[in-house]
């Protein structure tokens, strides 16, 4: 599943011949945020919000929106919890003279905002990105033989880099040069490697069968 940084669209694709299955665009402003998180029900879900702190939540299969709310402080930093289905969005509040940061917790199900702590309570669970995100900076094969690291190379450019978990040994590596960042992840049944190279402009993901 690729979600655009713009958000522009969200894209399903066959891990095994890159196959396009779905894709769904939420025909949103430029200035929105957002990413894909998956709700408790196992189905993927687009969190999006604008700077002035309008949120819309999406059904990415069905492309329905099932929830939309409004907070009263422009966000500056949004946490998701994804077993509770809660939101967390940290922005500034007045309190007479002085500005305070603050945090309200919104119901992801319902729109329905449920509290409203100082930003300093740190709540667990709630993170800014998806919990079932298979991508990482490591990862390690079903089976546990291999293992797929970033590395930056002599160049200055990010690769990755495929070694034996037993002997760190590498058998195999791909460099991309425009990207500043790449994770890997290995499919579920352990035949494909994935890296998902990120640059300002854009990300892709490039398959390897193993």
């Amino acid at each position: 599943m690729e979600c655009a940084l713009g958000l522009t669209h969200v894209k399903v694709w066959s891990i095994p011949d890159g196959d396009l299955v779905g894709a769904f665009k939420p025909e949103l402003g430029t200035s929105h945020r957002g990413r894909v998180f998956i709700n408790p029900g196992g189905r993927p879900c687009l969190v999006a919000w604008d700077p002035g702190g309008v949120f819309s939540v999406f059904d990415v299969l069905s492309g329905d929106r099932t929830a939309s709310f409004r907070d009263a402080n422009a966000p500056m930093n949004v946490m998701v919890n994804e077993a509770e289905w809660r939101l967390t969005a940290e922005g500034e509040d007045s309190a007479g003279r002085y500005r305070r940061a603050v945090a309200t917790v919104w119901d992801l199900a319902t729109g329905r905002r449920l509290e409203k702590l100082s930003a300093d309570r740190r709540l667990p669970g709630y993170l800014d990105r998806s919990a079932v995100d298979g991508f990482g900076d490591r990862a390690v094969s079903p089976d546990g033989r291999l293992h797929a690291v970033a590395v930056r190379t002599e160049s200055g450019s990010m690769a990755v880099a495929l070694q034996e978990a037993a002997s760190d040994r590498e058998v195999f590596r791909a460099e991309h040069g425009e990207s500043l960042r790449v994770r890997t992840a290995f499919s579920a049944d352990g035949q494909f490697l994935l890296a998902n190279w990120e640059s300002d402009r854009h990300s892709e993901v490039d398959v390897w069968e193993l």
